[in-house]
């Protein structure tokens, strides 16, 4: 890794690790790669000239696992971290996030609260604590995200989708994830883009496991090829 790509942002007395990648041409889309829950997190190593990369890393958390790039114990101060790297490496009105898993659901998080133009979420989770995904072991990481006994309205993002939301959803799963996935952490927030009216598209992959269906390549792809759909929806919402 090149020095001069890893950068580090104060935020109080934190410091925000993380990568950032120019386009080789001005006025280019902003693009973040949230990576995955992880004990030795890593940004991502993905390039690409016709976009802006930045990519932070979220080592906080239980043990460093990951905060799902929202915070500590009520403090979600990746919701700031987040909007002000925006401002730092923002070249042109168009935003895009990717991440899986708990990448995933800091994507949508941040894609919704920034108004990005389009959003790649693979087997992301959409409700934290109170699914069966939380009781099957990962209670431990999400309980110190929030305050006690309290958590916020950020533990369910179908809880904060609006109508008038110019993003788009490219959304990817497994049939055979955890246990009850796709039922608690895919369905209800597809139900949700529909009735407000959002648009999204949506594929389950055949086999097994909570893995990547697409590379980061491939899945960064997606928007160019739906990029006549996403323009339109983006127009449409701005209006």
């Amino acid at each position: 890794m090149n020095a001069e790509n890893h950068r580090t942002l104060k935020l109080g007395s934190r410091e925000i690790s993380y990568t950032f990648w120019p386009a080789e041409k001005p006025a280019a889309p902003l693009l973040l790669i949230l990576h995955g829950h992880s004990k030795k997190p890593a940004a991502s190593r993905y390039r690409n000239p016709a976009y802006n990369v930045l990519c932070p890393i979220d080592n906080f958390g239980y043990e460093g696992w990951g905060s799902w790039y929202l915070g500590e114990h009520g403090d979600h101060f990746w919701l700031d971290a987040i909007s002000k790297l925006i401002k730092l490496h923002q070249d042109s009105p168009d935003i895009f996030f990717c991440g899986s898993s708990m990448g995933g659901y800091g994507a949508i998080l941040h894609g919704i609260l920034n108004e990005a133009k389009a959003v790649y979420a693979n087997i992301p989770q959409t409700l934290l604590l109170g699914s069966s995904y939380s009781d099957g072991g990962m209670k431990k990481f999400f309980e110190p995200i929030f305050a006690p006994n309290e958590p916020s309205r950020f533990n369910n993002l179908t809880e904060i989708l609006t109508p008038e939301l110019p993003t788009s959803f490219i959304l990817s799963g497994i049939r055979w994830d955890k246990p009850r996935y796709i039922e608690e952490q895919t369905l209800p927030f597809i139900q949700r883009l529909c009735e407000l009216k959002i648009n999204f598209q949506s594929e389950i992959h055949f086999g097994e496991g909570h893995q990547l269906t697409y590379t980061v390549a491939e899945s960064i792809d997606l928007f160019s090829k739906y990029a006549a759909e996403i323009d339109s929806f983006y127009e449409k919402a701005k209006l």
